[in-house]
């Protein structure tokens, strides 16, 4: 296989694993989803008589019934978390593997298998966090029994309230949670492998922007940079500042620029005409969805 041949085998590949992790996460995506509407239902059938004049018998039977259904929600949250977190972490490792056995170089048995150590501290980190959020939404329901109880609220603004609470509140931190933390399963366990494979083929690594609506300026702009698989990424956060993370979602790296980053690093043979160029134009609704990344652009051709 020539080095053309080999390096378009390998992009066909890194896309199709590319997409295969994307399908998770919108997998997941949907299991959390799935998860909070059935909590949802739940509480609202318990709700559903609550009587004008209840009183405090009555609200603390409801009481219980609502945190069950939220110890049910935070159990199989859990779940949903550990299983595709898994998952995860091999998408990782194949999204190294897997384009490099295309390209003709299989480096199963010659590059020792990574620890998982990482692993397990995104697993508990990811299952503390959820069961914080569900005792939260918890504590803010009762709060809203107790407003009824006391007369400062009818029951039906005290369900509207309840719900807003599941539907907005505790839904959304679960799906961030469970998104941050897959992805960064998948690039910390991508990154490691890189490592590994490194001392067998020589690597560089290539920042990919998310694409995403509301993606971080920084993050856009770095698209397409290169570096040695050890070297660090050199970010430019909201203040102008450059900050150096070694890959998107890196633990090491400052909260504010991993938290819904949907950034990926992939690895890139030296040497290789890949088909897949190292920096991939702004797609034009990309643009559309974006005033601030446009503004950017328009600078940056004024300057040109």
């Amino acid at each position: 296989m020539t080095p053309k041949e080999a390096g378009r085998a390998f992009s066909k590949a890194q896309q199709a694993e590319l997409r295969k992790y994307v399908a998770l996460l919108r997998d997941a995506d949907a299991e959390i989803r799935a998860l909070v509407a059935a909590a949802l239902t739940k509480v609202r059938s318990q709700l559903a008589d609550m009587p004008a004049d209840a009183d405090a018998s009555w609200l603390s039977a409801r009481e219980r019934e609502i945190a069950q259904a939220l110890t049910t929600l935070r159990a199989r949250a859990e779940g949903v978390a550990t299983t595709f977190s898994t998952r995860a972490w091999l998408l990782g490792i194949a999204a190294v593997d897997v384009p490099l056995a295309a390209g003709g170089l299989s480096i199963n048995g010659i590059v020792p298998q990574i620890s998982t150590r990482q692993l397990d501290a995104i697993r508990t980190f990811m299952t503390d966090r959820i069961k914080d959020a569900t005792a939260e939404a918890v504590n803010k329901m009762n709060t809203q029994l107790g407003l009824t109880l006391i007369g400062a609220q009818t029951p039906s603004q005290a369900v509207t309230a309840i719900t807003d609470i599941l539907q907005t509140g505790t839904r959304q931190r679960a799906l961030t949670i469970v998104n941050d933390n897959l992805g960064r399963a998948y690039s910390v366990a991508s990154h490691e492998r890189m490592k590994a494979a490194s001392k067998a083929v020589e690597m560089d690594k290539v920042w990919r922007r998310s694409g995403k609506r509301h993606q971080r300026i920084g993050h856009a702009m770095a698209d397409g940079q290169r570096r040695p698989v050890n070297e660090p990424f050199e970010i430019v956060d909201k203040d102008g500042v450059i900050v150096k993370i070694m890959f998107p979602r890196d633990p090491a790296a400052p909260l504010g620029e991993t938290i819904n980053c949907g950034c990926v690093a992939i690895p890139k043979v030296r040497g290789w005409n890949t088909a897949t160029p190292d920096r991939a134009p702004f797609r034009a609704d990309e643009l559309d969805a974006n005033p601030q990344l446009r503004a950017v652009l328009a600078r940056i051709d004024r300057k040109a």
